[in-house]
């Protein structure tokens, strides 16, 4: 039981991890939208000015580089499902970011 509980637990752990990143790579789809001047494509349209504002504080942020950010953090959703360590992962993902991004 106690090996069905760390299995559970450790699912658990992934999949609310999973979702955090998928919100993560959603909120740079919405930024690069919003890059493009396309921000009808927005999908979270209640944070039309958060977006704004993220979309010019950064201005390295260009929708190619906001591509390549979503393009690092689906990766890394994948990788979850190999048993990777997940916070070497958001680690890595991290690194990566900043280097896209140019930060």
């Amino acid at each position: 039981w106690a090996e069905r509980g760390r299995r559970g637990r450790r699912r658990a752990q992934t999949a609310a991890l999973d979702l955090g990143l998928q919100i993560v790579s959603l909120w740079f789809a919405d930024l690069a939208a919003t890059a493009w001047g396309a921000e009808d494509l927005i999908r979270n349209q209640d944070r039309r000015a958060e977006l704004r504002q993220d979309a010019a504080a950064d201005a390295a942020a260009t929708p190619g580089r906001l591509r390549a950010a979503i393009e690092l953090v689906e990766e890394t959703r994948l990788r979850l499902s190999f048993n990777v360590t997940e916070e070497l992962a958001c680690e890595a993902l991290g690194y990566r970011l900043e280097r896209a991004l140019g930060a």
